[in-house]
């Protein structure tokens, strides 16, 4: 299926031959961190994870616009569910994570991942176009936390899924 606009077609969605419904250009990004993150605040509610690096070859294309590496927030392009798996390798034994929307820990945001120092956790949540999304990887108590940098362990990969 595809649009046209000022006289150029541009593919919105596919369905293959076997009947696979893909939708090429729908947005898509991968941040990780480039060096480790020191002094990290796990005990407040409200200081997310810094994702300094956006992997280019691995979201949409112009994706990088709407993430800054220098607060770690993602902007919503659009209103819409979006899909959200974070990994990450931290100095501290985690207790549990939720997304900041806005500067605010909202409801229904929270996850557990695995009380380890390593752990991965998926959320999927409704966001506002123009709202700000962070991560918290929390531990109550620790104020002086490190994310460890780690392509392995250390990501956050964000989809909307429509």
């Amino acid at each position: 299926f595809e649009t046209a606009s000022g006289g150029t077609m541009s593919e919105k969605m596919r369905i293959d031959s076997s009947g696979n419904v893909t939708k090429p250009t729908n947005f898509h990004i991968l941040v990780n961190r480039d060096g480790n993150q020191t002094g990290y605040n796990a005990s407040n509610l409200t200081d997310p994870v810094i994702w300094n690096r956006v992997i280019t070859g691995e979201s949409s294309t112009g994706a990088s616009s709407h993430f800054n590496t220098s607060t770690g927030l993602f902007t919503a392009p659009v209103t819409g569910m979006y899909f959200f798996h974070m990994s990450v390798n931290a100095g501290y034994t985690n207790q549990g994570g939720w997304l900041i929307i806005n500067g605010s820990r909202p409801n229904y945001s929270a996850f557990y991942p695995n009380a380890s120092d390593s752990a991965d956790a998926v959320i999927t949540y409704h966001v506002t176009a123009g709202q700000t999304v962070g991560v918290k990887w929390y531990l109550n108590g620790q104020t002086n936390g490190t994310i460890n940098a780690n392509d392995l362990h250390t990501w956050w990969r964000i989809i909307l899924l429509g």
